[in-house]
């Protein structure tokens, strides 16, 4: 149970850092998208390693496509 909020509460956070990145390209921050980016493929990382880890079921990939 604690595995699916974790992952819910990920999924939400990679659509906010998502948008922010686009903001941050439209405006020309291109550094700081960047970091934003990396952000985001560590968050990917990581969730790819929970999954793997706990893949018992369809119910830890379910929980993460409910966050995002």
């Amino acid at each position: 149970m604690l595995i699916a909020l974790e992952l819910f509460i990920i999924g939400i956070i990679e659509v906010i850092l998502g948008t922010w990145d686009i903001k941050l390209i439209e405006k020309e921050r291109v550094f700081l998208s960047s970091l934003v980016s990396f952000v985001e493929v560590v968050l990917w990382y990581y969730v790819i390693r929970i999954i793997v880890e706990h893949l018992h079921g369809f119910s830890t990939v379910f929980t993460y496509a409910l966050g995002c």
